[in-house]
């Protein structure tokens, strides 16, 4: 569920601490694997999410911390369409109900997101309805571009089929363009 209200989330990529901390082992550096669904899941949401991190005494930043911010902004140069500049959806998330994917929705005027949390498996299915007509397509954003089959219940629930290349094409999250005709 959404606010109505603009809210923030926010920190560090160290778990532990805002500014750089020496005691952190390397191993409990926040990863770019769990940083980006919290990013969608919040943005789907109507909140802001603040990423803090520690440069050291000498001003450099560990490769700890390097390397997550390097792997989200690859996420977000193919998939970002679907959170820069976007709205929440009145329903926020998709169930995570056997047998469909585990989906956040985003919009803007002319488009609407669906971002799978979870690898969808040559089909991605959404738990709740979405705002499709006969006439929009749907691509995967950071995919091929092509549009891919979709269907979709009475009761508005899409079935998309998607290809092993586009999905081998992103990490993490898998973030679906539904363009208006």
């Amino acid at each position: 569920m959404f606010q109505s209200q603009k809210w923030e989330s926010s920190e560090g990529i160290d778990p532990f601490s805002y500014g750089y901390n020496s005691d952190t082992p390397s191993d409990a550096y926040q990863k770019a694997s769990g940083i980006i669904p919290k990013l969608i899941d919040m943005v789907s949401k109507g909140g802001n999410y603040l990423l803090d991190i520690g440069p050291k005494a000498d001003g450099t930043v560990i490769p700890e911390m390097t390397t997550p911010l390097l792997e989200i902004g690859t996420w977000l140069n193919s998939s970002g369409e679907a959170i820069y500049g976007t709205r929440p959806w009145w329903i926020a998330s998709g169930d995570s109900t056997p047998g469909f994917t585990d989906v956040r929705f985003t919009t803007k005027p002319d488009a609407f997101y669906i971002i799978a949390l979870a690898r969808p498996n040559g089909t991605l299915s959404t738990a709740a309805p979405v705002p499709i007509t006969h006439g929009d397509k749907i691509t995967m954003l950071g995919g091929t571009g092509r549009a891919l089959n979709w269907t979709t219940s009475d009761d508005g629930i899409v079935s998309v089929s998607v290809h092993g290349e586009d999905l081998d094409s992103v990490q993490y999250a898998w973030a679906f363009k539904v363009t208006y005709a």
